[in-house]
């Protein structure tokens, strides 16, 4: 994952072994390069990313194709032009609420639990990982991050400002997003370098050495 001050960053295109790619290019939104296939998130441990809507029949409504899930109502999925699921959720879904794992309410998080007022509201980030694996990384996040553990409706789940992180165990072996489509996730924090000392402190490593010249880091994973 990456950790911003600030920034643009470029997509890569992977080698043919899927590694993260030997060559930069250039993709505007629907674009893509004709020489480069690069696979969408599921399979990776980055599963989906999901967005709040007021209303599915809208987002129909606007000419998009939405395929609902007949066992839970106002939940559907969406395709990117490129063929990417974007998971959403309307105001009549029933499993979008959160609670804090220490059962106090807090404001921020509060916001899962009350119907969406805006048009559109991102969601979560779905991780799928080894069967087993949940609780170690809700605690990871929040203990990292300064989120707050908790459930959203059955999955263990980290919230912090903007985002729900999910986190789902699997048998099945999911790739690293690495040289994917969705490549990375980011966090924006205040006094980006005093952050990058505390997680070196704590033994976390980044794929660059830490710098005041930088905008983002990232680490492994």
């Amino acid at each position: 994952m990456r950790i911003y001050a600030s920034g643009q960053h470029a997509w890569r295109c992977p080698d043919e072994a899927g590694r993260a790619g030997r060559r930069e290019v250039s993709r505007s939104a629907g674009g893509a390069d004709e020489g480069c296939l690069i696979r969408g998130t599921e399979g990776s441990v980055v599963n989906h990313v999901a967005f709040r809507v007021q209303s599915l029949a809208e987002i129909e409504r606007a000419g998009l194709k939405v395929e609902r899930l007949a066992q839970f109502t106002g939940i559907g999925s969406v395709r990117t032009p490129e063929g990417e699921r974007i998971e959403l959720f309307d105001n009549t879904a029933t499993n979008l609420t959160f609670t804090s794992d220490s059962g106090l309410a807090d404001d921020g998080a509060a916001r899962h639990n009350r119907p969406l007022q805006a048009p559109i509201a991102f969601h979560h980030i779905h991780l799928y990982l080894p069967e087993g694996a949940e609780t170690a990384a809700k605690a990871w996040y929040a203990d990292t991050f300064g989120g707050i553990p908790g459930k959203r409706w059955n999955y263990h789940a980290v919230d912090l400002p903007g985002v729900n992180l999910n986190f789902s165990g699997n048998r099945s072996v999911q790739a690293p997003t690495k040289g994917r489509m969705l490549d990375h996730i980011g966090f924006t924090v205040r006094n980006l370098e005093a952050f990058g000392r505390r997680l070196e402190a704590r033994g976390l490593k980044f794929d660059v050495p830490l710098s005041k010249a930088r905008t983002a880091w990232r680490l492994p994973g």
